[in-house]
């Protein structure tokens, strides 16, 4: 917030320099290590996930389009071009959504964002059942599904299938990183996965993904 106040300042030349930007906030608490799936883990996940079950779909574009929560919520059928394959991220539903969520209501301005998508994830949205104007259609007025809603049966599905499979758990969250992972795995640039991701600050993806650029030249050294 500071950082904000005196760049403000210095557009309005109340000052000639942000005597704020070289501080670096620190934290004695660990850090909470984000869990992924490695491809072939992912792979089976996709296999497995019914995708005629709306929790199935959200599973299944979280892992292959790195969609946040609200973004999948979010998502129109109108965003979807099937001829083109690409999918315009412009909304997300949050937690505080009251009513519909608009156009540009999203995390930051990059998350504004058009995605491409390959004919296996066009295949699966063909043979989606339409129910609402929304991809994943829910008990709302006007047709979403609620942040409650989602949490409520994105748990009991992904318990299920993980249960099922004899994976570990992962959160939607986790999901999203194990799109941004298996991409690294896969040796896709770091600017990449972060303009795909929809991240800020390329510095994000760079210190999320550090340990997975580890992983991927070792592959890549001592196949």
């Amino acid at each position: 917030m500071l950082y904000d106040i005196f760049d403000l300042a210095i557009e309005n030349e109340f000052c000639i320099r942000n005597p704020v930007k070289s501080i670096i906030i620190t934290s004695d608490k660990p850090k909470n290590e984000k869990k992924s799936y490695t491809l072939a883990k992912s792979n089976l996940i996709l296999k497995s996930a019914n995708n005629g079950d709306k929790w199935g779909l959200c599973v299944y574009i979280a892992l292959t389009m790195g969609l946040r929560r609200g973004e999948i919520l979010g998502l129109k059928w109108s965003d979807i071009d099937l001829e083109e394959k690409t999918m315009h991220i412009l909304r997300a539903v949050e937690p505080d959504t009251k009513g519909e969520p608009q156009d540009g209501e999203l995390k930051s301005k990059d998350s504004n964002r058009i995605l491409p998508f390959n004919n296996d994830v066009s295949l699966v949205l063909k043979d989606v059942q339409r129910k609402s104007d929304y991809v994943i259609a829910g008990n709302t007025k006007w047709g979403y599904t609620s942040i409650y809603g989602f949490d409520k049966g994105y748990k009991k599905y992904m318990k299920e299938l993980t249960d099922k499979l004899e994976l570990p758990y992962l959160s939607p969250h986790e999901l999203r990183h194990t799109c941004g992972t298996v991409m690294r795995e896969k040796g896709i640039d770091l600017y990449t996965i972060s303009r795909f991701l929809g991240h800020s600050d390329s510095k994000i993806t760079g210190s999320t993904y550090v340990h997975n650029d580890i992983e991927v030249l070792r592959k890549r050294l001592y196949p």
